[in-house]
This record gives C-alpha cells, sequence and structure tokens, in this order.
C-alpha cells in the first residue's frame, strides 16, 4: 500500500513538474492551473491514463487564450479558446480572485466574554475524505495556490437543521465562477 502511494504522488508531482515546465518554455505569465481530484482514494481505471488527477493549463500567450491538458499519458497540444472565454474572466479578475477565500462551512458564530477576552466561539463541519479543486493563480504580478474542498461549496446545512452561514456567500465568489466556467468547458470538452 506506501508503494501505491508513494508511487501515485511521484506520478501527480511529474504531471505538475511537465506544466511548470511548459508554462516556462513558452513564456507564460498569465495562466490557471486547474486540478480535481480526492483525498483519500485511488484512481482505479483500466485506462492507464487515468492513475492521477488530470491538470489543465488555461493560458494567455500573445493575445491568443488556449487550454492544455495535462495527464498521466502526456501533454496533449494547446487548443486556442474562443472569445469571452475563462482566460478573459480569469484577467479581468486576478487580483480578486487571488484574494478571495472559500469559508469553511459555519453553522453558528458568535463572540462572547470569557473572563476579561472576547472569544469568537463557531460550530464548523469538517469531511475527512473529500474532492477538491486545486487552482493555481498565475499572473506578472506573482503567483497563488488555492486548494478548496468541494464540500465548502455544497454543505447546506448540518443535517439537523442549522444552516451554514457561508453557503450563499461563497456560491457568490469569483472562485466559484471560476470553477463553474472551468467545469463547464471540461464537460464539453471530454
Amino acid at each position: 500500500m506506501s508503494s501505491m502511494l508513494s508511487g501515485s504522488a511521484i506520478a501527480q508531482d511529474r504531471v505538475f513538474t511537465n506544466v511548470q515546465e511548459e508554462i516556462k518554455r513558452k513564456g507564460i505569465d498569465t495562466a490557471v492551473i486547474y486540478t480535481a481530484g480526492y483525498v483519500g482514494f485511488f484512481i482505479l481505471s483500466k485506462d492507464t491514463c487515468k492513475k492521477e488527477a488530470t491538470r489543465y493549463l488555461f493560458f494567455q500567450k500573445q493575445g491568443r487564450h488556449f487550454v492544455q491538458r495535462f495527464d498521466f499519458c502526456g501533454t496533449a497540444q494547446p487548443t486556442e479558446l474562443p472569445a469571452g472565454n475563462l482566460v478573459g474572466y480569469f484577467l479581468a479578475n486576478a487580483d480578486s480572485l487571488k484574494v478571495e477565500e472559500i469559508q469553511l462551512p459555519t453553522f453558528s458564530k458568535k463572540t462572547i466574554m470569557r473572563g476579561d477576552k472576547l472569544v469568537e466561539e463557531t460550530e464548523i463541519q469538517i469531511i475527512s475524505h473529500h474532492g477538491y479543486y486545486e487552482l493555481i493563480l498565475k499572473t506578472d504580478r506573482g503567483e497563488v495556490k488555492k486548494h478548496i474542498p468541494n464540500y465548502y461549496l455544497t454543505i447546506k446545512d448540518d443535517g439537523n437543521g442549522k444552516k451554514n452561514i457561508y453557503y450563499e456567500s461563497n456560491l457568490q465568489t469569483k472562485l466559484y465562477a471560476l470553477i463553474q466556467k472551468i467545469e463547464a468547458y471540461i464537460n464539453q470538452n471530454r
């Protein structure tokens, strides 16, 4: 089992290294690297290209927008994206996307006095094995990595009637909109 774990980690590193090398080789300074995966699960498939999560590189070069897929079997050729695509959305919202955070499902939050100190009490929900979205947002002004468990975007309540106080605001973020645009693109182009 441990050799399977380390092999998967090595393969994942290789795909990420391939993406990073492609960015350097092409001189790309504006890009979104996207991965959707699962923590704690192996990808079991007869298709040996699916031994790890596929990464997508969305980028701009010479004013044109492209997407390129990377998986265990190698690197696909870049495909040009039409006008009004998600690279344009990223460029228009890059500063906000870099600082925005998706909030952990929280069901109550209050500030109380404990002795002579104000203390914030929260009730949260954590799921150990979950899907996630990973975004690396790169511009000429730097790079930011976002790791967003998908349950942050799907948990409406705690199952006992208490509402997630961040559910609606999480769905209003530019990060959520970017994830939705990327997922729609991937689903349309399988």
